[in-house]
This record gives C-alpha cells, structure tokens and sequence, in this order.
C-alpha cells in the first residue's frame, strides 16, 4: 500500500514517519524548499521524542521519502493525507485556504492526467465540520468522479505523538463509502493488534470529535485553574480537593492540574473554531465562550500576583524563568502563556533570563531579543530576584534548593505549574523506601528474602509508614486498602544468584510480573517495573538505546534472566495498551552504594572483598569488557522522576562514563591501599563485551542525569557518594569470618599437624521476641588446636573446619613459639574478637528475618482465614438464592470457585506459616511455645 502525505508539519511528519515504520511506502510532500532541503537530508525540523530513531532507520530503508512534486505523489499514491495547517483567522474561525487549495490542485491533477484508478482523500488535519464536503465539491468540480473523502482526525499529544500514533487509545474514521472504510481499516490493521477500537463514523461526526474532545479538555483545565483561585481565596488546598475529585471513576484523574493557562496549537485554535461554527449554525456553546475567557483571564493571575509582592512596581527586577514551550517534551510556542506573561513583565520594567530545555530556538520567533536566553536552568539563577516556573519539564521538578536559595537574590519561587511543594524542597533520600518515605508516602515493603536482607530495612521498622510483608511474588499478591503507586523489582540480580536459581528467576519475572501488573490493575495503581541492561545481551551496538533489541543468548546460561526481564517489558506494555494500566519501565544499569553483599557475585563488592582479605584480584577475559557505574541515590532520583513522569516506554538510567574492568581492578587496589595482583580467568559464556547507556531519553524527558562520580569525595556526608567512600564504608564491614580463617590459615601454616576439631554452640533464649537480645551472650563458640602426632591438614581443604560463630576461645602459645609469630597471632586474633559484634549482628538478622517470616505468614493466615470466612457466607446466600430460583447455576459455580480458591490460599498460607516456625525453631534451638 502506497500513501502520500501532503504537508510535513507536526501532524504530517509524525504520521508520515510511523506509516512508514509499520512497513507502509510514503511520499511527504512539502512546498517550502528550506524545510524540504533538510528532510532529504535525514534533518528532523521538530523536536519529538521517539521520532529521530524511527526518522532515520525508515529514510535509510527509503520506506519514507520526500519532494517537493504533488502531482508526482498524487499520481504514484493510492491514499492521499491532507496534514495542511489550519489557522486562526481573525474572527477565530479555521481558515481553510490550505486545504481546499491542495484539494482544488489534486482535481486538476486527476483530470489533466485522466486519472481513473480510485483514490483516497483524508483529511487529518484539524478542520471544522462541512469540511469533508467542501474538499470534495474542490476535486469534484474539475469532473472527477472515482475518489472518496475520509476524515480521520489525529490525537496526537505534542511530546508523546509517536507513542500516540502507535499505540493509539482509538481510531475515529468518517467515510460514506464502504470501500474507503474497508481500506482504511485495512491501513490501520497493524496499529490495533492490541483491541484498541476503530471507530468508524461518517465524514461530519468525525470532524465534530476531534473539536469536541480538545475543547472538553480546555475546559476540564479551565475549571481547575478557577477552583484553584477559589480555594486561594477560602484556604482550601487545590491538590487535595484534585486527588479528591480525582478518585471518583466518572471524573478521572487526567487534565485536573490547575496553573497558568492552556496553550499550543490545538487548545485555543479549536475552541475558537468550534465557537465559531456553532455560532454559524445558530447553535452557540457559551461554555467555551467561557472557557476562552477564563483561560485569557488566568495568564494575568501570575502577573498579579508577582505585581503585588513587589507592591505593584518592578521595574530594575530581575527574574530567572524555566520554561518557554506551552508544555513539556516540545518546541511549540503557538499560544504559549510563557509569551503573555514575560511580556507583561517586560513592559512594567523588569528584565528576563530564560531557559528552556528544547523551546530556546522557536522561543526566540516571538520574543526576539527582548530576554537573555541561558544554556542551562542554574544559569538563569545568576543576580535574579525570583524563580518563575511556567513549563512543567520533569527536570525542573526535583531542582537543588539549597542551590536557588544561595543564588536567589531573595528565596522567592511563582511557580506558575505547581510542581513544587513544601515537603519536597527539604531533602533528597538514598534508596528506593527510603527515599519514599521522606516524600510522604506510607510505602509497603515486599520480599521474600531469597537474596535480600531485612538489615538493609532495618531502619525503617519503628516508623508507622511503614510495613514489610514477607511474600513471594509468584504468588497470588494481596494488599488491603488503596494503592496509588506499585514498583516490581522482584528478581535475582547477581549472575551468583540467578544462575543458582534459574527456574526461580524465570518464574519472578513472568509470574511475578503478571501478578503485580494485575494488582496495579485491581487498585488503580500506576506501576514500575524494573528492567535492566542485560536487555540488551552482549551489545553490537554503542552506547545502547532504548530502540536497540539487543543481541541476546536466550538458552545461554545468562538467558534465565535476560529473557525474565524482556519478557516483564512485553507483558507490561501488553497491560498498558490492552488494559490501560499506568506503566513505566526502568532499564538499569550498573549500580554501586551501601548494603551492597560482599559476596553477591558483582565486579565491585567482589574487587573490594579480595582487596581486603589480601587476594589477588580476578578479572575475568583480559579486562577490556567495560561496565559504566551509576551510584545508587542517582538511581533511585531517576526513578522517582519516571514514576511521577508521563513516559511509558523503556528509559536507560545509568551514568554514561564507561571504563574496562581491568581499570576499575586497578582503580579498587589503589583504593583500598593494598597491593594485589590481577589474575586473568576465562571470560564467562555470553558475558556482555561492553556497557554503556545512552540517557538522551531520561536527560530531555526526565531532566536526569548523575550527579555523583567514582572519584570526588565528600568526607562530609553522612553517605557515601562515590566509589571511594562506598569502598570505605565496605571495608568497614568485611565478611565476618575472614580474619577467623585467616588466623586457622596461619596456624595451619606454622602447624600443619594441627586440626580444628571442636564445634559447639549452646543456645538459651531470653526474651527473644522483645529485641533484648541477652541471650546472644550465651552463645559460646570454641576452637581448639591441639597438636595431633602423625596427622598433617592441608590448608586449602577447609572440610575439617567448623562453621564460624559467637566467641574463639584459642591457646596462642600452642601455636606460635616464636615471638614474631606470637604477636602476629594475637594480632589476628584480636582482629577476630572485633568480629564477634558483627557476628552478634548477623545473628540476630537471620532470627529477624526468619522471625519476620513467621509473623508475615501468620498475619497472612489471618486474612486467608477471613477470605474462606466471607467466601463461605457469600456462597451459602448464593446457594440459598439458587436452590430458591433467585439466581443462576453459573452464580452458584462462580461462588463455589471463590470459595475454593481461598480454601486453597488458606492451605498455602498454613504451610508456609508451618515452615517458617520450624526454620525459626531449627535456628534458636527451642520450642517457640516453650518461649515464656
């Protein structure tokens, strides 16, 4: 199928672009000669996140071509798109003269060429209803007769238009003949593969949506920024009363965001417009008049308010402004409030210096050079009396405040799209719960502690907004009470855990997703999901994007875990597009930072670990693999950024720098102050050569970027923040048996007669449950190294060693007779007693974690046993109903199978509960009723 589209604006290029993309041949026609010069040279003239990529891969397999010739593209195409402007004229009707101008051109065409093979006309541009049939009477009235017109309106929103046009809510096509709808449908047919409707109409009811659904939307914003002034006046808070009204299902919670205005190219043009036609059929729509009022009306509200703090005069004022384009994610500045506002300023004597992430260029068509244009948001900052905020880019909503408050001249923000509050101009957090709970929120942690540790949570215990709940999430998943925001990053991460348990990790990955997709589902929720850069397999491509599929071994040993996340992002976009669920997808990079397990398998706690028992360092291949190392709290602000961001699709998040393995070794020697060797073991089976992430995505959609590096220090902070305190802090915390082996090891050395034989631990509880934890004092650990004549040990063969615990009860003198090898001794020794503290600690983590274990699946019980409670009501009045007629056999089935499933929740759960007291038990050495 061959399709021609005349214009190559917003609409045109988009829509031009993503035919091509789904294998469609297209000719863009353009008749301006700058424009059309820069797409024959592969030059994207509009900012559009997501189209570059598929711009450039369909021009290269010349799918998507360009000129300047219509009657060229009329005569060579079967369906012929009209994506032509149509402006504001001065009485604020559409001025048509594009459209019916093309249309006038294509009739000549069709009759001087005697053109008899069916053509299709559509027009996708914005036009008023009649439109259809005045471009018909155009091509018409040149006496041709074998075409049809269609209107097919575009929903596209400006920064998110490839996704929209991909994967598109609906599909509205008018048409008053069957055989047009028959092949549009069959054009759209790769579009709606997902069940996404296409609604078929004639040409007038599609003309009349597209006006009908944007002014709907002007006036749903329109009425929040007018309850927003309301609740100013009477002290009511705006965004309460929004997540309030937001939560009834009828509502919604899109397009209730109060602030500066409405702008853009669709907004105010089509409200005019529709205003306009309504008043040309003797049918006016007062509201919109309304709405036009109130949105011209709220512009000034900021201007009044700046107006009134500085007591009406502002002149010599100097204001630092973020944000230029009507929105973020584009470059439009067709109606944009940021124009009004600044030159209303500008007129009561203030100056202006602006940034704006992609509207810099277009900006300057309507504000010539009456503002400083900065090259970054802190610029702007410079000698500037005020913050102004008149675009909502996400990189704009997590700032440094204790940077403006130092370069403000007073600390004063008008934040003209209120993506501030006071709680989050505070403080940053670290990790992911963390970071939560200072944001507000009450956050239920979820774990079933296969690989992760409940001391890494400890912290977070004692406060009320707080929970954890020890549950496997290839289980059936089940949360009480409202959920706004769900993140799913259950799985094995290390290549020493996944490969361990393959099955396992296969199983988080589908089961675990599904069953927490289906729970965003059930709440209402808007859900993250972690992916990772293992997506990619071994890279052939670099830096990787997001649109790279990868280069992926899906039955190699690393497969397991490659193939769990690819999956976790097919069915999530699966529930996004079929069920409409809020979706988000994180690709992770490499990361580093506290509570990071020393022997989790990864390059930098193992590096570090063998620094500091003294090993040679083992780099696997000869180095030249390179990772690119991201910290953690740059991590975790980057997903917070994608959560609360209007993006669905993939974003990398990790930091760019890349270096080998080899360096980093070498990097984690000098570190460490030590002085090991690099030993070269074979590299891996599909161990990726290279990694490094491309963040253009999360750098103009989330405005993210690290802050943090492996080499400056900040001995001030409380965290670390890079590589060398993270080292630092590892170090302070080494495995708790390494100097108690390294002792044995030297005594084997001096004594190899000498055999470890004795292991012995007492256990006495003393109130355990109430965290005193007395009793750990009563674990007693003894070694004894008594010379055996005519035994020998080998050193490397640790079979005859006993495991490692509280307490080393060991005669020096019986090992070292020297008194070099005496003070060596006693100095490992006491190094071992330092250990005893962390082994307490240890110790008492693992009866935490098992005894967190026990209460989760007893509180479990407690809900399983009121579901089979209330499953057991409802299905004995079900029964009642349907032995009494009231209800079906299928009523009845349904209750019985409620009842079931429960019951067989209930068992599990009792199982579950049965095992965690007997690994408690098995662990302190009694009898949990023997416990007083």
């Amino acid at each position: 199928m061959n399709v021609a589209v005349v214009g190559s604006g917003y609409v045109g290029l988009v829509s031009g672009t993503c035919f091509a993309e789904m294998g469609v041949q297209v000719t863009c026609v353009d008749n301006n000669p700058e424009k059309l010069a820069k797409l024959k040279n592969a030059e994207v003239p509009i900012y559009e996140p997501g189209l570059e990529i598929i711009f450039y891969r369909n021009i290269a397999k010349k799918r998507l071509i360009f000129t300047g010739d219509l009657k060229e593209a009329v005569l060579t195409n079967d369906i012929i798109f009209l994506c032509l402007p149509t402006p504001m004229g001065e009485d604020g009707s559409a001025d048509l003269k594009y459209v019916t101008g093309v249309a006038d051109e294509i009739g000549k065409i069709l009759k001087a060429n005697n053109v008899t093979e069916y053509k299709i006309i559509v027009n996708k541009s914005t036009v008023p209803v009649g439109t259809a049939q005045k471009v018909r009477h155009e091509i018409a009235k040149h006496g041709v007769s074998n075409f049809d017109i269609v209107s097919n309106p575009e929903f596209l929103r400006e920064g998110y238009a490839v996704e929209d046009f991909m994967k598109p809510d609906r599909i509205v096509i008018g048409a008053e003949d069957q055989k047009a709808l028959d092949i549009m449908r069959e054009l759209y047919e790769p579009f709606v593969r997902q069940g996404n409707p296409i609604i078929e109409m004639d040409t007038e009811s599609a003309e009349v949506t597209k006006y009908a659904g944007n002014s709907y939307l002007a006036m749903r914003i329109t009425f929040m920024n007018q309850l927003a002034n309301f609740c100013e006046k009477v002290g009511a808070n705006v965004d309460l009363v929004r997540k309030g009204i937001a939560a009834d299902n009828r509502i919604g919670k899109r397009f209730l965001f109060s602030g500066i205005g409405y702008g853009g190219s669709c907004f105010p043009k089509d409200v005019n417009a529709l205003i306009n036609t309504s008043l040309e059929n003797n049918s006016e729509m007062t509201i919109l008049t309304e709405v036009n009022k109130v949105n011209d009306a709220q512009k000034a509200v900021l201007v009044n308010k700046i107006l009134s703090h500085y007591e009406g005069n502002i002149k010599g004022k100097h204001f630092a402004v973020w944000g230029l384009a009507f929105k973020p994610n584009t470059d439009d500045m067709r109606e944009a409030p940021s124009v009004i506002i600044i030159n209303e300023l500008l007129k009561h004597g203030a100056t202006i210096s602006a940034y704006d992430p992609a509207a810099i260029d277009t900006s300057k068509f309507y504000l010539k050079d009456t503002i400083t244009y900065a090259n970054g948001e802190y610029e702007t900052l410079d000698n500037a009396d005020a913050l102004l905020v008149f675009t909502e880019w996400n990189e704009f909503r997590n700032p440094d405040f204790d940077l403006l408050k130092e370069k403000l001249n007073e600390p004063l923000i008008f934040d003209g799209r209120n993506i501030f509050s006071p709680e989050k101009m505070k403080e940053a957090g670290s990790h992911l719960s963390d970071r939560f709970i200072k944001e507000g929120y009450h956050v239920i942690a979820m774990d079933n502690l296969s690989t992760g540790s409940l001391d890494n949570i400890q912290h977070l215990f004692p406060l009320k907004q707080f929970e954890f709940y020890h549950h496997d999430v290839t289980k059936f998943i089940h949360v009480p009470g409202k959920l706004d925001y769900i993140l799913h990053f259950a799985s094995p991460a290390s290549p020493i855990d996944y490969l361990k348990i393959p099955i396992q990790t296969l199983k988080v990955g589908s089961l675990g997703t599904h069953n927490a997709l289906g729970l965003a589902k059930e709440k209402g929720a808007r859900i993250l999901v972690a992916s990772t850069s293992e997506i990619y397999g071994d890279p052939e491509v670099h830096p990787q994007k997001e649109e790279y599929w990868g280069n992926v071994n899906p039955v190699g040993p690393r497969g397991v875990y490659d193939e769990a996340k690819r999956f976790m992002e097919a069915i999530t976009m699966a529930y996004h597009t079929y069920h409409k669920v809020e979706t988000r997808i994180i690709r992770i990079f490499n990361t580093y930072g506290p509570r990071m397990r020393l022997n989790d398998g990864r390059a930098l706690p193992a590096f570090i670990g063998q620094a500091l028992r003294g090993e040679d360092i083992t780099v696997f291949g000869d180095g030249s693999q390179t990772r690119s190392f991201c910290y953690v709290s740059d991590l975790v602000d980057g997903i917070y950024r994608l959560l609360l961001s209007d993006y669905s699709s993939p974003v990398n998040i990790g930091n760019p720098v890349e270096i080998t393995i080899k360096q980093f070794a070498e990097e984690i020697i000098s570190l460490t102050g030590t002085k090991q060797k690099i030993v070269y073991n074979p590299l891996p089976v599909d161990d990726p050569k290279q990694r490094q992430p491309d963040i253009t995505k999360a750098r103009k959609i989330l405005g993210w970027e690290p802050k943090v590096n492996r080499e400056d220090a900040n001995a001030q902070d409380k965290e670390p923040k890079n590589l060398i305190d993270t080292t630092k802090l590892i170090a302070q915390n080494p495995d708790t048996t390494d100097y108690l082996e390294k002792l044995i090891y030297i005594a084997w050395q001096n004594y190899p007669d000498n055999l470890a034989y004795r292991y012995l631990v007492n256990v006495q509880e003393e109130d355990l449950f109430q965290r005193k934890w007395s009793w750990l004092d009563n674990l007693n650990l003894t070694y004894q190294y008594n010379p055996q004549p005519g035994t020998t040990s080998n050193p490397n063969d640790n079979s005859s060693l006993p495991k490692f615990g509280i307490g080393v009860s060991i005669n020096i003198g019986s090992i070292f007779t020297t008194p070099s090898k005496i003070a060596q001794g006693k100095y490992y020794l006491e190094r071992a007693k330092l250990q005893v503290t962390q082994q307490k600690l240890y110790i008492r983590s693992e009866v935490s974690k098992r005894y967190s274990h026990y209460i989760g699946n007893i509180n479990l019980m407690k809900i399983r046993t009121q579901a089979v409670n209330d499953a057991q009501t409802t299905l004995t009045l079900v029964k009642y109903k349907y032995e009494s007629g009231q209800v079906d056999l299928e009523e009845y089935d349904r209750a019985l199978r409620v009842y079931t499933d429960n019951l067989e929740r209930q068992a599990v759960a009792e199982m579950d509960t049965m095992f965690n007291k007997a690994d408690l038990e098995q662990l302190v050495g009694i009898k949990l009723e023997d416990i007083k």
